[in-house]
């Protein structure tokens, strides 16, 4: 796949393709996910560049349904 940016140049990179494409999505389903799962996602996040290093992040598991209905 090739996207073609203002300047007719060429992306055929997956990542950058994945990227430019990517869409949030603010509504979720009440599945849990799996513990191996969630288990590499989180690895994935750890291990994803920011800027210079410089990007903090937090994480919070929230998986209590009475603290979710309040906070989410």
């Amino acid at each position: 796949m090739n996207i073609l940016r203002r300047d007719n140049v060429k992306i055929t990179n997956e990542m950058i393709q994945k990227q430019l494409s990517h869409r949030t999505i603010r509504e979720f389903k009440e599945d849990e996910i799996p513990e191996e799962i969630f288990q590499e996602l989180m690895e994935v996040g750890r291990r994803t560049a920011t800027a210079n290093g410089m990007q903090a992040s937090s994480i919070i598991r929230i998986t209590d349904s009475e603290i979710k209905k309040r906070n989410c």
